[in-house]
């Protein structure tokens, strides 16, 4: 680089061949193939065969399998009734906790396009956001509300 400094700068590295390699390949780990399913349907299946294993744990709450897929089936539904068409955009306005599960696994069995919203970004943001992905329909839980009104006024 020091020998010629006007030179593209992707001409050039300051990694070896041996540690690009590395980078790339070495840290990534085994390959594996990928099934053949969706993330919800692979869920679907653990609930068939093992409905009374905890499926998500948070803080001092959990729930087994069994839980989780009857919560997110009766969102997934309330979406749909709702007017949900496949492949449009349901913003999960919550904090990381057990509802957010149920709440991203239900916009996925509805066919919907998860679009995760941190409760604490500020209005604007969630407004630009919200705008940007064509938003149909919004998740959200009490006490995650409060800067998404003000985005949605």
């Amino acid at each position: 680089i020091a020998a010629d400094p006007d030179a593209p700068h992707d001409r050039h590295s300051l990694l070896s061949r041996e540690e690009i390699h590395f980078q790339l390949d070495g840290l990534a780990g085994p390959r594996r193939p990928l099934p053949d399913r969706r993330v919800h349907e692979l869920f679907e299946e653990r609930v068939r065969r093992d409905p009374d294993a905890v499926a998500v744990v948070h803080r001092d709450g959990q729930w087994t399998y069994r839980e989780l897929d009857i919560r997110a089936n009766r969102l997934a539904r309330a979406l749909l009734v709702r007017g949900l068409r496949p492949e449009d955009t349901v913003a999960v306005v919550t904090g990381r906790d057990l509802y957010w599960t149920a709440a991203v696994l239900a916009v996925l069995k509805a066919g919907g396009a998860y679009l995760p919203v941190d409760p604490h970004y500020p209005p604007g943001r969630m407004t630009a956001m919200l705008s940007r992905a064509d938003c149909a329909f919004v998740l959200t839980e009490p006490g995650s509300t409060a800067n998404l009104d003000r985005a949605l006024a």
